[in-house]
């Protein structure tokens, strides 16, 4: 019985790559051997495991490299819908994430906290320059030209505030002498004191039993005697320093010492040093500096080090550089000291807002570890390879001349390279290449805009294979395009929107490769499309596009068949399209306390706005696609444009969404707004989109579900979607009635998909391809996401595809007490019955948030590794890290060729 083809393999044709059990890989351009079945543990290597190295690491929570990796939390099921390896199924719900365990961990909340210290202080300042001194009682000694106060004295003026319980002010001099419960506040610094002798002019003075914080509450000091030397500069006696402090007046841990001179965004010297933790002093040094800055500088980053039984002493000191206010760099050695040592290099540079560039080079040496695997399972890799001297290349810049020039430019490189297959899953580094990565590609592209209408591309792309042989592999050396387009209105201006878009395309690729056929496509594109529509009942277009393309061979041999092609070739090739859509609409006030506005207010982050009108709509869509039969069987088969098969193809789509609109609760006043009297000013579905790619959820953009279209401004309104379903399906009448190929049927599965998310703290979707002819599920998956007021959080998805794929993948926090969390991550294959990863911490933090201890374990199985992990943070300062390894050695060596 023939099968039904999935949605996407009705609208396009040709060459279509088996699913990975990660997944359907998605369409290499150039290369179309890619389609080779990948063995399951290559699943593995998605796995991002950032506790490679074991030992000890301290890491500064201020410069930006917090790579908590096993204390970070998830209990992640990998849901890789077969339909884009690596795309989550559902952008729109809170996706699993193996990187953070804890979400306080991650970057968004560090990005939070940063932008925290850099608030200006909330006491108010006067702009003005001249001093006002206010007391509820003020004296005057006219000899003397001061004036004084008691009950409560404040003396202000331009960026600054004092106030204490009595003081005085030297009109002649500008000293202002203070007493008890003395309170001096600026942009940046804040400073508690009992006694006070200041100079409003120079800015200077003494303090006697003094707090104070620096760079925006970041860092707090606390002395016995203190002066502020200028701006800057401070000294200090009998003090102790620490980015700590809790509400009750705690501070569970801190640096003492008999002097500290220290300096705003430079560092801070401490002599005579005693670090103590809950008052107990835990190690003494003479002398200790280190930053008190939130700007980037030049110095030696926290290193890392540990010890393996497989890879031996191991250790990164990261060296970094500021070169000028636009450009930096780092430095970084490394050694394993039985596997390999070596260096990373990272640049990165802005030229201007239009122009940047960031770079990173690693260079391994191997040749410790003499051709060894250390547990790296090469199954299914056609050339493993690992080189003595390995190298590893990221590279991206942006370049663009200005926007309103003559002829505006624009050149884009992103380069990603490795000098072996095995680099990325052994070396794993994000920016280089994931693990799961089945090429490294790069890709260069410059752009030019010539007038008004004609618009050109050069594009480069070099496909780095780690799975099939290089050889093989096609290269885009180079693509080049141009593109003419203008439309008229030979109606003129009409209700109907009708004229007349004709386009002229011209590409040329020369595909390249060292074994196989390749040569040089050119294909010359004429299309007219005519858009139409009738008041606001429907839109429609009508396109029709006809290419004719050449081919001109250099090599002729077909590597796969082992037959000959004829080294020139043509096609011509007609098209026609057609798509019509409209949208019903109508709009519901709500009234009090009904369930629906009772839903979207549950939990404390939903009690700002309360949904007062939804929004519902219908939006039916009909496409038609017809490419009357032509032959292609004797031409290269380079991407899927060479093999365009003939069609006649009915796709027809209804999709319906419930939107809300909320009133801002507090200080919200007037009518309601009109909620969007026309649909179009909604963000829709993408429904040209194919099933494959609505499922991976490229069809919607990836905030647009469950969050608000439009970033709500404190004290105004919010709209969200809070709920949608899809329903899509095709039928081919020329398959119907012709039955081309046995294999496929008429009519595609029925693709649905369903979205809930009634609240900030609750996401759902679900999505299916139904076979109808069979009744059968050839596909379906899950994602949700859960939080509750008590720090609680679950994300999870499911993934299944017939017969390749069936994986769970999930983050878990649980708070046990108030003091006491769990965080785990789990991604399992039911196919395989086993855990492709897995990661667990247990978390101990202070009363305040001052510091906290993570016990905690990872176990994956390719690479093949298990660690235990210890982890003692002190909030602001940094961490103290202990890895545990408990590899198996393994001595195997990749067999020769």
């Amino acid at each position: 019985m023939a099968t039904n083809p999935s949605f996407l393999s009705l609208i396009y044709s040709g060459h279509w790559k088996r699913q990975s059990r990660l997944g359907v890989d998605r369409p290499e351009s150039g290369n179309p051997e890619s389609g080779n079945s990948i063995d399951r543990k290559d699943r593995v290597f998605r796995s991002r495991s950032r506790c490679l190295s074991l030992g000890i690491s301290v890491r500064s929570t201020r410069q930006g490299d917090l790579c908590f990796l096993l204390l970070l939390p998830a209990l992640l099921f990998t849901l890789m819908v077969g339909l884009g390896c690596g795309s989550p199924a559902f952008a729109q719900v809170v996706p699993p994430d193996d990187d953070y365990l804890f979400r306080e961990d991650s970057d968004d909340r560090q990005q939070q906290l940063s932008n925290q210290r850099e608030r200006v202080m909330a006491a108010p300042t006067d702009k003005k320059e001249e001093v006002d001194f206010s007391a509820p009682t003020v004296n005057f000694d006219q000899a003397e030209n001061i004036v004084s106060g008691e009950g409560g004295v404040l003396v202000s003026g331009q960026g600054f505030r004092l106030q204490g319980e009595r003081g005085s002010l030297d009109l002649d001099t500008n000293d202002v002498k203070l007493e008890e419960r003395v309170l001096l506040t600026g942009e940046g610094t804040s400073i508690q004191a009992e006694k006070l002798e200041f100079n409003l002019e120079t800015e200077t003075g003494r303090f006697e039993d003094t707090k104070f914080t620096l760079e925006d509450d970041a860092f707090a000091f606390e002395a016995k005697e203190a002066e502020k030397l200028n701006d800057r500069d401070f000294v200090m006696s009998n003090c102790f320093l620490s980015t700590c402090s809790c509400p009750d007046g705690e501070i569970p841990w801190k640096l003492s010492g008999n002097e500290v001179l220290a300096e705003r965004e430079g560092y801070a010297h401490l002599y005579d040093s005693v670090f103590r933790f809950k008052g107990v002093p835990l190690f003494y040094t003479p002398w200790i500096a280190f930053p008190i800055k939130q700007e980037r500088s030049s110095g030696l980053l926290i290193p890392e080090f540990g010890y393996s039984n497989r890879d031996g002493l191991q250790a990164k000191i990261p060296i970094y550089t500021v070169l000028d206010g636009s450009t930096d760099m780092t430095f970084t050695p490394f050694i394993a000291a039985r596997t390999r040592y070596g260096m990373q290099y990272d640049y990165r540079q802005a030229f201007s807002q239009r122009s940047s560039i960031e770079t990173r080079t690693t260079y391994s040496n191997e040749t410790p570890r003499d051709g060894r695997l250390r547990g790296t399972d090469i199954t299914n890799i056609s050339e493993p390879a690992i080189d003595d001297h390995r190298f590893g290349v990221y590279a991206k810049q942006n370049w663009s001349n200005s926007p309103v020039s003559d002829v505006p430019l624009s050149f884009v490189s992103d380069i990603h390279w490795v000098s072996d297959t095995l680099f990325l899953r052994e070396i794993q580094d994000s920016k280089i290449g994931l693990p799961s990565s089945r090429y490294a590609t790069s890709r260069m592209a410059a752009r030019a805009q010539l007038g008004d209408y004609v618009s050109s591309s050069v594009i480069g792309e070099w496909n780095n294979s780690l799975i099939t042989p290089q050889n093989t592999t096609l290269q885009r050396l180079p693509e080049f395009t141009l593109d003419a387009s203008r439309s008229f209105r030979p109606f003129g201006f009409n209700p109907y929107g009708l004229k007349v878009a004709p386009k002229l395309s011209l590409n040329g690729v020369n595909f390249q490769r060292e074994d196989g056929y390749d040569g040089v496509r050119f294909d010359v594109s004429p299309s007219v499309r005519v858009p139409f529509h009738y008041k606001n009942y429907f839109n429609s277009d009508a396109t029709v596009e006809y290419h004719q393309t050449y081919y001109d061979l250099d090599e002729t041999l077909d590597p796969f068949s082992g037959g000959e092609l004829a080294s020139t070739n043509e096609r011509g090739l007609l098209r026609f399209d057609y798509e019509i859509r409209s949208a019903i609409e109508r709009v519901f006030d709500l009234p009090e306390d009904n369930i629906l506005t009772t839903l979207t207010s549950i939990g404390s982050r939903n009690q700002m706005h309360r949904l007062r009108r939804v929004k519902h709509t219908l939006e039916p869509k009909v496409g038609f696609s017809y490419v009357p039969g032509t032959s292609q069987a004797d031409l290269p088969l380079f991407d899927s444009f060479d093999r365009i098969r003939k069609r006649s193809l009915f796709t027809y789509e209804l999709a319906t969404r419930l939107l809300g609109s909320f009133d801002y609760l507090q200080g919200g006043e007037g009518d309601i707004e009109e909620f969007l009297a026309d649909v179009d000013e909604y963000e829709t579905l993408d429904t040209l989109s194919p099933l494959t790619d609505f499922d991976t959820g490229s069809a919607l953009p990836p905030t647009s579900f469950g969050v608000p279209l439009n970033p709500p401004v404190r004290g105004t309104k919010l709209q969200r979607e809070l709920a949608s379903f899809r329903v899509v399906q095709s039928y081919d009448y020329v398959e119907d009635k012709e039955d081309l190929d046995p294999n496929r049927s008429a009519f595609s599965d029925v693709g649905a998909q369903v979205y809930l998310n009634p609240t900030q703290d609750f996401g759902f979707g679900a999505g299916t391809n139904y076979n109808v002819q069979d009744s059968d599920v050839s596909s379906w998956s899950l994602a949700s996401h859960f939080y509750d007021d008590r720090g609680d959080s679950i994300r999870a998805r499911y993934s299944y595809v017939e017969n390749n794929i069936s994986q769970v993948e999930g983050n878990l926090e649980l708070i046990l007490n108030s003091r006491l969390k769990l965080g785990y991550y789990a991604r399992f294959d039911e196919l395989e019955s086993e855990f492709i990863e897995q990661q667990a911490a247990l978390r101990l933090s202070s009363a305040c948030n001052c510091w906290h201890v993570d016990l905690g374990f990872t176990d994956q199985i390719n690479p093949d590794r298990q660690k235990m992990l210890f982890r003692f943070t002190l909030t602001g300062l940094g961490d103290l890290t202990q890895n545990f390894g408990f590899n198996n050695n393994n001595n195997q060596r990749i067999p020769q060729q």
